[in-house]
């Protein structure tokens, strides 16, 4: 194994939207890189984007729309105030 393996093994261990085996289900897992949850890895759970799946799970997602849409406090943004 070669370096440029190794280190692309070492970052797909550490990353935070990883997957994992469940014995209990026997299915494939994703964790959701909004809420830290596991859940299986299957459009009830997960939106499609491309050739693979978002990194939100579709709790978050609805969540993240419905607090956006019923006023929510925003975000400041990092360039100050007045920017969107």
């Amino acid at each position: 194994m070669d370096i440029n393996t190794a280190k692309k093994k070492k970052k797909n261990m550490t990353d935070p939207t990883m997957k994992r085996w469940s014995e209990d289900l026997q299915c494939i897992e994703k964790r959701c890189a909004l809420c830290g949850d596991y859940w299986p890895l299957d459009p009830e759970f997960w939106h499609r984007k491309g050739n693979g799946w978002h990194s939100y799970c579709k709790a978050c997602v609805t969540l993240r729309c419905y607090e956006l849409r019923h006023g929510a406090p925003r975000i400041q943004s990092r360039r100050g105030p007045g920017h969107i």
